[in-house]
């Protein structure tokens, strides 16, 4: 499931890198960027093809950026030069315990299978320092699935769905302290679901 999201995140690289270039959450990104520290560090996980690592490394951040498709950090190199970016599997992250002053997860976390979370979400408390900022955006929704997508050519891609109170459990547990989860509906035809979004915070 993991090689086929990954492959076709890889062919379908520059098609997704335009077509996503002006969706940018520039609510949460304001809000993300006002919760940090002047010049702090985030890790952007699953940065895609660099669209939101380009805006906060030109607020001043450093921004660290992962994803385990290659074509797509090719392309972040050049979205965000100011930026650092590393092929990197989100569920084997190598980074030191309290490196990130925030994380900023934006689409990413739909891709892996929810027995996977609980144990994710607490590696991210570990890299965040005290009182670091987690920013989430997940699909609404129950259950997991592989769909063909349509927008590329019918490529199959794995898919994590949550709800509201599932979500801020699973933040909790985790020790996070959650603030309110904003259901955001589709604006646009390259988002075709409702999503949760919520800010946590390390305590």
């Amino acid at each position: 499931m993991k090689a086929k999201t990954r492959d076709s995140y890889d062919s379908s690289a520059s098609e997704y890198a335009a077509n996503v270039a002006h969706l940018h959450p520039e609510k949460e990104g304001a809000a993300f960027i006002q919760a940090l520290p002047n010049g702090g560090v985030i890790l952007d996980l699953g940065c895609g093809s660099g669209r939101d690592a380009k805006i906060f490394s030109e607020m001043g951040l450093q921004v660290i950026g992962i994803d385990n498709a290659e074509q797509m950090i090719h392309i972040a190199r050049q979205t965000a030069p100011k930026a650092t970016f590393y092929t990197m599997d989100l569920e084997e992250l190598d980074f030191l315990k309290a490196s990130f002053d925030g994380i900023w997860a934006n689409c990413s976390l739909v891709h892996v299978q929810k027995k996977k979370i609980p144990p994710l979400l607490s590696h991210l408390h570990q890299l965040l320092k005290p009182n670091g900022i987690l920013f989430i955006a997940v699909k609404k929704g129950t259950g997991e699935v592989v769909e063909k997508d349509r927008r590329y050519g019918g490529l199959e891609k794995f898919w994590s769905y949550f709800e509201q109170d599932e979500l801020e459990n699973l933040l909790k547990t985790a020790d996070f302290r959650v603030a309110n989860i904003v259901q955001a509906e589709p604006k646009h035809e390259h988002e075709t679901h409702t999503m949760l979004k919520t800010f946590a915070k390390k305590f």
